[in-house]
This record gives C-alpha cells, sequence and structure tokens, in this order.
C-alpha cells in the first residue's frame, strides 16, 4: 500500500516536476539530433546516388531506361493521363513558390522573428546552390520527347526539389498545429505527386526525382536544427530587447539606491516624515529628529508678560 502522508506526496509531487524539467529541456535537444542525424544520411545517400548516375550504374540506368519507356507508352495511349499529370507539375513550379517563400519571410519579419526568416533564406539558397554545382557539371540529358516543356540539365529535379523543400517548411512552421499531422500527410503527399509526374510526363528519369528527394531531406532539415538552437540560446529580437531592457532597468534601480539604503529626501532636503505621523526620521532612518520651533515673526513684536495680580 502506497504511503499518503505529507511528507511522501511531497516528494512524489517534486520527482513528478523534475521528470517534466528534464524532459522539456532533453526532449528538443535529442529530437533534433534525430533530425541531424536522418538528414546526414539523406545527404550521404544523395552523393553515393550522383556518383552512380554520373559513372551510369548500369543496374540503375537500366532502370530508368524501363521506367521511362513505360510511361511513356502510357502516356501514347492515354492524353486525359497525360493532361491530368501536367495539372500536378504545375503545382511545383519555381514562380509561385518563390511568391509564397517571399511572403513568408516578409510576415514572419513583422512578426519578430528573423531566424525563422532566415532560415527560409538559407534552405532555398544552400538546396539551389548545391543543385546547380551537381547539375551543370554532370550534364545530364534529359528523356527524348517529354509531354511537357522542359529546358536545362536532368540530375536533380528542380521541381521535386523545390516543391519537397516548401513542403517541409510549411510542416516545421505549423509543427505546434492541432492537425500537424493530417497536414504533414496532405503536403508531403502533393511533393510526391509532383516529383512522379516529372517521370509521367518524361520531364525527368526516375533518379532525378529520387535526387531532388534526398537532396531536400538532407538540408532543410540541417539548416532548420540549427535554426532551433539559435532560438534555444535565446538569440531572438524580442529576447535582445528583453535583455537590453532589464539591464537598463537594473542600472537605474543601482543609480538611484544610496550606499546605505537611505531614503529620497524630500523637497528642501527634508527627509520624509514617518508612517505612523511622528517626528521625521534622520539620515540613518533609525532616530527621530526634533524639530527647530519658528523663528518669530517680524511684524509682531515682543511684549513683556503681563505682572502677576496683587494677593490679599
Amino acid at each position: 500500500m502506497r504511503c499518503r502522508c505529507k511528507d511522501c506526496l511531497l516528494r512524489l509531487c517534486d520527482d513528478r516536476l523534475m521528470r517534466v524539467r528534464i524532459a522539456t529541456r532533453v526532449g528538443p535537444r535529442a529530437a533534433g539530433a534525430g533530425s541531424v542525424a536522418r538528414a546526414v544520411g539523406a545527404l550521404v545517400a544523395f552523393a553515393v546516388l550522383t556518383v552512380l548516375v554520373a559513372t551510369q550504374w548500369a543496374p540503375l540506368a537500366r532502370l530508368d531506361m524501363d521506367v521511362s519507356a513505360w510511361a511513356r507508352r502510357v502516356g501514347l495511349a492515354h492524353p486525359v493521363w497525360v493532361e491530368g499529370w501536367r495539372v500536378v507539375t504545375h503545382m511545383g513550379d519555381t514562380l509561385p513558390l518563390l511568391v509564397l517563400a517571399g511572403v513568408a519571410v516578409v510576415l514572419l519579419v513583422a512578426s519578430l522573428r528573423p531566424i525563422d526568416a532566415a532560415a527560409i533564406v538559407v534552405v532555398a539558397g544552400a538546396a539551389q546552390l548545391i543543385a546547380l554545382a551537381v547539375r551543370l557539371p554532370l550534364a545530364r540529358p534529359r528523356p527524348v520527347d517529354p509531354f511537357t516543356p522542359v529546358h536545362s540539365y536532368a540530375y536533380p529535379s528542380g521541381h521535386t526539389l523545390h516543391a519537397m523543400l516548401a513542403v517541409l517548411l510549411a510542416v516545421y512552421f505549423l509543427r505546434d498545429h492541432p492537425q500537424r499531422r493530417a497536414v504533414a500527410w496532405l503536403l508531403g503527399s502533393i511533393a510526391v505527386l509532383i516529383g512522379v509526374s516529372r517521370v509521367m510526363l518524361l520531364a525527368h528519369w526516375p533518379t532525378d526525382v529520387l535526387g531532388g528527394w534526398l537532396l531536400a531531406f538532407g538540408v532543410a532539415p540541417l539548416v532548420l536544427a540549427g535554426a532551433d538552437r539559435l532560438k534555444r540560446a535565446g538569440v531572438t529580437a524580442t529576447g535582445a530587447a528583453r535583455s537590453v531592457a532589464s539591464s537598463s532597468t537594473r542600472r537605474a534601480a543601482g543609480r538611484a539606491g544610496t550606499a546605505g539604503g537611505d531614503p529620497p529626501l524630500a523637497a528642501g532636503g527634508d527627509p520624509p516624515p514617518s508612517e505612523g505621523g511622528g517626528p521625521p526620521l534622520t539620515a540613518r532612518g533609525d532616530e527621530p529628529r526634533m524639530s527647530s520651533p519658528p523663528p518669530p515673526s517680524p511684524e509682531a513684536p515682543h511684549s513683556p508678560p503681563a505682572p502677576d495680580p496683587p494677593t490679599r
């Protein structure tokens, strides 16, 4: 039978409070470490896939050719199928995503969240630089006769990369939403469909799409984990303003107080009266000071005292 005395209940409450505090402090750090580990794994997989694509590894090249040939047969046999995938692929166009990113940055800056705004810029910029650094030297050609206009080289897929980055950022900023799981599944499904549409429209090889997904899952979590670490360290606009205001208040209070804790003097240099209506306190605040009698008025001359009446 569990003891229910007062001391035991207080000890149990203290233990539970300590567990909550430890979970509050360790939980975000453990989650951040897990996301960083997954991001590093995605970047390693992207590097391995890039090497296999550059060397034209035979099993991977055969898979690309077979999937693209099947997509061509289905598209030629069903034109409506192609039109549907065209609608899906336009959801990942660069211009709409750039507009959404710009609006998000402006709103975050206006809300005094500069770290979150900078995270969007860094995620988009870093992913684009890595993609260009791989795409231009590799110069992989796209499938011939695609069902949609294309430009530039194939690997990695730009539509796939941008769409997945947008979804990861949206899920990150909506992580406190009550329906965050449903939102994550919905947006993730849209990003996957955009990637599939690039293959079905013969705009990319399957490995191009896979490379875009891996690059997005590698860059975004790393940058966002760094942003979380900065926010935990208190590097925010509001935190800096509060620290400056608190330090200013402490300095002003230090200048206002005296060395011995004396109360401030009233007008004319006299100390304030005591609370009980007695004589005013001295500068030390511990002994009463007797007030001096008022000086005689110059208009009223001093008259001698009246003589005592005669006694009988």
